[in-house]
């Protein structure tokens, strides 16, 4: 009797709340963010037949919304065209859990223009999924609505735990209201992530389920949160602290991860690289290869954290079970490729043994713009790809572009560069900074081609960052060039944050950073298991 009063109550009050929404039921038909899911494309059609009008090729990861689905078929609308897929060859996508942080409501609008048809709009503290982010505006789902909000009126809620505590379970929707579409039910017991609770209306993961239930069914901060408690990302994280950082972590999760070092810098300082999960296949993640560039370290520290107390509480992140994703494909990182620099940008010419060296060098006490190693060699110029053929590096030591005497000649590239050819890695993302761009190719032929381009463009979907079309250079020395030249699987470069100009990123840029790449290392591992 009394959960029967609470669920009146409820719907009572959803009713008088739904009625004030602007806009929200006026799109009631089916909408899902879908995204290709076969590694070789698949043919948009003008009508739902084999044989009709092609009208575009939707390369694997490419994300669109589907408006139906019957006989096999779905109706999509991809980059502003729209078609017909077999949706077997498709998958419902899973984006980033943003909150509507606006108290005066979020306008969902049909493309990215403040000019643009006016969807819905949503209220303070509504819950929507964000799967792209560019020049100020999400791609984002609420319900059946998907469409584009500013960027600067959706934010990061803050999660908490609770339990199920209804005997008869609870029904998860769509939206927060009962009228809304039935997802699935929790049982009694189950524990869940609260991200959000609107006028009676709780927004919950559990597992890979996400939707709104009714809140009086949960009882708070009885289950236990899923928590990164060890990586402080919003700082400045020196060589030393990293150290600590990876030894702590190594010692909390000792069944499924392995601390090693595979080399030092020229003034002796410790290059790690850490494996997080137990799989037969490996990809590598580097970071901090340019020494101006370290908030690159942040990123692969947080995933580090993260994914490990993800998986340990073998529980889900961002839509991916992170057990089952890394015992399949366990991720390898390198987190500071450059430790003497990195310590000099954050630190100073104090800090470093050859002070004399780097400040006669650089012409200046204020190294904010150095990308090189202590030894003013661009590391990512001392690779052996096609290294004699690089016709734009500097003459001698320099704060960037010196390539260095020869090929390999530091000894940071020869312990990255061992450790790539050491292992049979499926693939090498490489982080960067700045300018929300990546590159990818390094004279690949056909199937490798289409591979490697079609991983790129859906990072690019996941990140919102720009690829960048083929350089056609004659030598580069880059680490990423060098890993495609030797394994002949994917290497990726990632170049974080707006761009920054010769200096480091902000910290202020942190969240966006985060948010955009949280979910890249599971994405590759995940992608890496079916090659």
């Amino acid at each position: 009797m009394k959960n029967s009063l609470k669920i009146m109550g409820a719907f009572l009050i959803m009713l008088l709340i739904w009625n004030s929404y602007t806009n929200v039921t006026k799109a009631s038909t089916f909408r899902e963010v879908y995204t290709v899911n076969s590694a070789s494309g698949v043919i948009l059609r003008e009508a739902p037949s084999t044989g009709s009008t092609s009208l575009h090729h939707m390369t694997y990861g490419t994300s669109g919304t589907v408006f139906s689905v019957e006989n096999g078929w779905a109706r999509i609308q991809v980059d502003g065209i729209t078609g017909y897929a077999p949706v077997s060859f498709l998958k419902k996508a899973v984006g980033n859990i943003k909150i509507a942080s606006s108290k005066g409501g979020v306008i969902v609008r049909e493309s990215a223009s403040a000019t643009s048809k006016n969807l819905a709009t949503l209220q303070y503290k509504m819950i929507v999924e964000e799967f792209s982010a560019e020049n100020g505006w999400s791609f984002v789902q609420y319900g059946n609505i998907t469409g584009y909000v500013a960027s600067n009126f959706i934010g990061k809620p803050t999660t908490y735990p609770a339990t199920v505590t209804s005997k008869s379970g609870v029904v998860v929707k769509n939206i927060a209201s009962s009228s809304g579409a039935s997802i699935g039910a929790l049982t009694n017991g189950k524990n869940v992530l609260v991200h959000s609770e609107l006028a009676g209306w709780a927004y919950v993961t559990a597992g890979d389920m996400r939707g709104y239930v009714v809140a009086s069914f949960l009882s708070k901060g009885t289950a236990a949160p899923i928590t990164s408690n060890i990586v402080n990302p919003k700082q400045i994280i020196t060589h030393q602290k990293m150290t600590t950082y990876l030894q702590q972590i190594a010692a909390k999760y000792p069944s499924f991860t392995e601390l090693k070092q595979i080399g030092a810098s020229v003034e002796k300082r410790p290059i790690y690289a850490i494996r997080i999960g137990n799989g037969k296949k490996e990809v590598l993640f580097d970071a901090s290869v340019h020494a101006r560039e370290h908030m690159t370290t942040n990123v692969l520290l947080e995933m580090i954290d993260t994914y490990s107390a993800h998986y340990a509480a073998g529980s889900s992140y961002q839509g991916y079970n992170v057990k089952s994703v890394l015992d399949k494909t366990a991720i390898w990182f390198v987190p500071m490729v450059n430790p003497d620099g990195v310590t000099l940008v954050q630190l100073g010419a104090n800090a470093v043994a050859n002070k004399s060296n780097v400040l006669a060098i650089n012409g200046s006490s204020n190294f904010n713009r150095w990308k090189s190693n202590i030894r003013g060699v661009d590391l990512n110029d001392n690779f052996d790809s096609r290294w004699s053929k690089i016709n734009n590096s500097r003459p001698g030591p320099s704060y960037m572009q010196y390539r260095g005497p020869r090929a390999f000649s530091e000894p940071e590239a020869q312990a990255l560069g061992n450790f790539m050819t050491s292992r049979p890695f499926k693939t090498n993302i490489s982080y960067h900074s700045s300018g929300q761009i990546m590159y990818w190719f390094n004279y690949q032929k056909t199937a490798e081609l289409n591979r490697d381009k079609a991983l790129a463009n859906q990072l690019s979907q996941i990140t919102g960052y720009k690829v960048m079309p083929p350089q056609y250079l004659p030598g580069s020395g880059a680490s990423g060039d060098y890993f495609i030249q030797e394994t002949g699987m994917p290497g990726i470069v990632l170049e974080i944050s707006p761009y920054a100009g010769d200096n480091p990123v902000p910290l202020s840029r942190w969240d966006r950073i985060w948010t955009e790449n949280s979910k890249i290392g599971l994405y590759i591992a995940n992608e890496a298991s079916k090659r």
